[in-house]
């Protein structure tokens, strides 16, 4: 709290360099993603490529922006709206699933998981 311009260039530095090497792992995997479900899964695992790559863009933003607003809103002693920003993400979550999956199977829930993914992330650095 002592130095709040401090924090605001951290916060915004650590936000750049994460997004840098996250951006790196999910290009390396959206280009190897069938390789990779190739050796991991096997064969008959291959249709589920476009929803990993679905994943892969929600964990860029997750990966980003909730993690590194939910760790400094850690350091900083709001666990009451980490609290806030958890729940609000598990009912958006649920209550996608609950609409998506049934219409839209397994993309269903991979949109809602990514989209719950990226709102989180967002939401989190505006706490």
């Amino acid at each position: 709290y002592n130095n709040l311009i401090w924090l605001k260039r951290s916060y915004v530095k650590m936000l750049l360099v994460t997004f840098l090497v996250n951006l790196l792992i999910v290009l390396f995997l959206f280009s190897f993603s069938k390789s990779i479900i190739l050796t991991l899964f096997g064969e008959s695992y291959l249709s589920s490529e476009k929803l990993f790559k679905i994943l892969l863009v929600g964990f860029l933003f997750s990966g980003t922006f909730r993690v590194v607003s939910g760790n400094f809103l850690a350091s900083l002693g709001k666990v009451n709206q980490n609290l806030l920003l958890a729940i609000i993400a598990g009912v958006l979550n649920v209550t996608l699933d609950y609409s998506l999956i049934e219409k839209y199977s397994t993309f269903g829930a991979e949109i809602s998981t990514a989209f719950t993914m990226f709102f989180s992330g967002i939401l989190g650095s505006l706490f």
